[in-house]
């Protein structure tokens, strides 16, 4: 990709990236300053127009792809927790590595699980505020093992 554009549109700022010959493809939007809908066209040209862009928007084209892949787990982490129990209170996210169902959503647990790490490290990660609000709103647990050893040693005592 040889250059980035930008896009103002409805309060939202569109990031593009383009490369010669080919169709300019949005990656990520972020709120923009400024109340107008305006437009910066690239200076190497781009078919897309607002009109463009709000058909595409009409059918339910996907801007961000791995945005929308991680919300499809999401999704899918929020229909396995509703399985796991009729009990609200017995529910829970810990879906095993190797979850037979779903092992697709055993794997993408376990990724954010490391991304969430690799934040709390200071290491590059694809983890952000938002996604750990919405993980932790549902129950998620970071450490599914200290958890585990928690709950029977409280059994234990109980015992």
């Amino acid at each position: 990709m040889k250059s980035a554009s930008s896009w103002l549109l409805s309060k939202k700022q569109w990031t593009w990236q383009c490369s010669p010959g080919l169709t300019c493809e949005p990656t990520t939007w972020h709120m923009g300053k400024s109340s107008e809908s305006t437009i910066q066209i690239p200076s190497r040209g781009s078919s897309m127009t607002i009109e463009r862009i709000r058909k595409l928007e009409a059918i339910g084209f996907v801007w961000n792809f791995r945005h929308y892949a991680w919300n499809q787990q999401y999704l899918n982490l929020v229909a396995f927790k509703k399985q796991t129990s009729p009990d609200p209170d017995q529910q829970h996210c810990n879906v095993p590595r190797d979850y037979p169902a779903n092992q697709a959503l055993g794997n993408w647990a376990n990724t954010q699980r490391t991304q969430y790490r690799f934040l709390q490290e200071g290491k590059k990660s694809s983890m952000t505020i938002e996604r750990i609000r919405k993980l932790e709103a549902i129950g998620f647990l970071w450490d599914v093992h200290n958890a585990t050893w928690e709950e029977q040693y409280l059994n234990l005592v109980a015992f």
